[in-house]
């Protein structure tokens, strides 16, 4: 080992209390404490994911619950992904954003209703192109709903002349 290199060794022994170990510059230093930080902030944010308000509620079709309807609530003001649910039995529904998540993301909504076949569906077909519900509640659904952050609840109660009296899916 050369002199030169003897001395540089000495030196950074002097200023990191460690032999041959280097010294980052601040620039390099100040960096690395930058990219902590920002993955720091970034695994907050992704762990809880967006705003949302759960929703629930009950949809009847002429005044009777409307079994195993199909609930969806769309983002009407923004993209994102929508929040949607099967009503049960007695028409009563809750929405799931995702897998592990209940409800819809805060804000405006378009919501479609719609009946899937239940013969089809336990034929393996798929679902029949004309719902059994007036378009104006699906396909060209005029029903719009705001989210709010906390519990949400809408009922909603769609009529039809063309349904039976005792809605039976």
């Amino acid at each position: 080992m050369d002199q030169h290199t003897k001395t540089q060794l000495d030196r950074r022994e002097q200023v990191s209390g460690s032999p041959g170990i280097p010294m980052p510059s601040p620039a390099f230093a100040a960096f690395l404490l930058a990219l902590l930080g920002l993955a720091v902030v970034m695994s907050g944010c992704g762990a809880s994911g967006p705003a949302l308000g759960t929703v629930s509620g009950q949809v009847r079709l002429n005044g009777q619950p409307l079994p195993y309807a199909l609930i969806v609530f769309e983002p009407a003001e923004q993209a994102g992904t929508y929040g949607s649910g099967y009503a049960d039995q007695d028409g009563r529904y809750q929405l799931q954003f995702s897998r592990r998540r209940k409800g819809a993301l805060v804000g405006r909504h378009l919501v479609r209703i719609t009946t899937p076949d239940s013969d089809a569906l336990d034929k393996g077909q798929r679902a029949p192109k004309k719902d059994k519900l007036p378009v104006k509640y699906n396909a060209k659904s005029d029903l719009f709903r705001d989210v709010v952050a906390g519990h949400n609840t809408f009922d909603f109660d769609l009529k039809s002349p063309d349904a039976p009296l005792r809605a039976s899916l």
